[in-house]
């Protein structure tokens, strides 16, 4: 996603995805996150992120948690596609 739709380099496109996430919609990662935690994969949705320039694009997403060889939440992948307009 980070390249593609958001204008971001691969390098840069490592990382926190906060600096995606529009200001009027502080608690939809929040939320997100608090899920993944609980171990849960939050199937494809609708929202809307911000690219390098800080235009919105819509998108649909799908997070998953990545655990360790215990079973342990330690990360999470985001998978998501442009919606056109």
């Amino acid at each position: 996603m980070g390249e593609r739709i958001c204008g971001y380099s691969a390098k840069e496109a490592v990382g926190p995805i906060s600096v995606l996430v529009p200001p009027d919609r502080p608690d939809e990662i929040h939320d997100t996150l608090r899920h993944v935690r609980e171990e849960e994969t939050v199937s494809p949705h609708e929202t809307v992120c911000l690219d390098k320039d800080g235009r919105r694009i819509s998108v649909s997403a799908t997070v998953s948690p990545i655990k360790d060889t215990v079973g342990r939440v330690m990360d999470d992948c985001v998978m998501s596609r442009d919606i056109p307009e």
